[in-house]
């Protein structure tokens, strides 16, 4: 196991690049999450020591383990890391990962065990603000002010129980539902409860 970077369109002539634990730096080759930030970089989350490796396609740096759970870690385009934990969100900060518990983000994880399997989706935006997708809205949690803003409920769009989410080309969002999908406009970071889907 371990990671494997394509540097091209998938064809036995594209430039492949494999990462593991012996012969590039990973922590540990069991790997159960991987992301691509918009910085270009690749985060892994190693399973058994639950260590997180940045590799930026020439190198790999160990970040240190946000602890138990198999969540993703995620990075904004100014660096901050960002990943989540049964009762809420982790940032990490100095080195070291800060816990901000959330109540809605708790409540969903206790009543969906399947989250810690499928996690709930993520994704950071300027610096301290970062969006959580849960099943039924559309959130956008602030480190600075320590509290959650509702961008929408599922029950307004149409899409019935949010799915996932994912961030576009352009810098706006897709968001799936049990009846659709949904595209947000760009920038994600001047989402407001009013922005037209």
């Amino acid at each position: 196991m371990g990671v494997v970077l394509c540097g091209g369109f998938w064809s036995e002539a594209a430039n492949w690049r494999v990462f593991n634990k012996t012969t590039d730096g990973l922590s540990e080759s069991h790997t159960v999450a991987v992301t691509v930030s918009p910085r270009g970089n690749v985060l892994a989350r190693h399973g058994e020591g639950g260590t997180v490796s940045l590799l930026d396609g020439y190198s790999v740096e160990t970040l240190p383990s946000p602890g138990q759970g198999l969540y993703p870690v995620y990075e904004s385009r100014t660096g901050q890391k960002w990943t989540l934990y049964a009762q809420g969100l982790q940032v990490l900060r100095d080195g070291r990962w800060e816990r901000r518990p959330v109540e809605s983000i708790r409540l969903e994880m206790e009543a969906n065990p399947l989250r810690r399997v499928r996690p709930l989706p993520l994704i950071p935006l300027d610096h301290d603000n970062v969006l959580c997708l849960l099943s039924d809205r559309l959130i956008e949690y602030s480190l600075m002010r320590n509290e959650v803003r509702l961008i929408r409920r599922a029950e307004a769009t149409g899409l019935g129980r949010f799915l996932d989410m994912t961030e576009a080309r352009n810098g706006g969002v897709w968001v799936s539902g049990a009846k659709g999908l949904a595209k947000l406009p760009g920038p994600a970071r001047r989402l407001e409860p009013s922005s037209e889907w």
